[in-house]
């Protein structure tokens, strides 16, 4: 059977995560429960799907952030909050991905990603990125 396409995900897939690494551990300390915070977004995401109940990735790693916060005794303010969630727009890919998907590309595979990310937040994410 050949691919008709390639779909990748983007958070954590194509795009790093470990520059929220620094904002974390300067709200949280050390360690930063940078983990803690994407399994209970992810777990969000997964039950927003199947509960028809979508939200948009920026909104629930909002949510999963205060959960986190408030689990850990965490007082989060506002400005925080936003500025955590806004540095997901401007994400890193992973080092490797730039050069493996124009090889995948040049090779004939058309490619895609899936997201629960509203289109603007991923377009953003993609563009920063130099990946769209």
């Amino acid at each position: 059977m050949v691919a008709r396409a390639l779909v990748f995900d983007v958070n954590e897939t194509l795009l790093d995560l470990s520059v929220l690494r620094e904002p974390f551990a300067r709200v949280f300390g050390e360690p930063p429960p940078l983990g803690e915070w994407f399994a209970r977004l992810l777990h969000a995401s997964l039950v927003a799907t199947l509960t028809d109940a979508y939200e948009g990735f920026d909104a629930l790693a909002g949510k999963a952030l205060a959960a986190v916060a408030a689990r850990r005794g965490v007082e989060l303010g506002e400005e925080d909050r936003e500025a955590m969630v806004a540095t997901m727009r401007s994400l890193p890919p992973h080092p490797e991905v730039p050069g493996a998907l124009e090889q995948l590309r040049a090779a004939g595979f058309p490619l895609a990603t899936l997201t629960n990310s509203p289109s603007s937040m991923a377009r953003a994410q993609l563009e920063h990125a130099g990946i769209a």
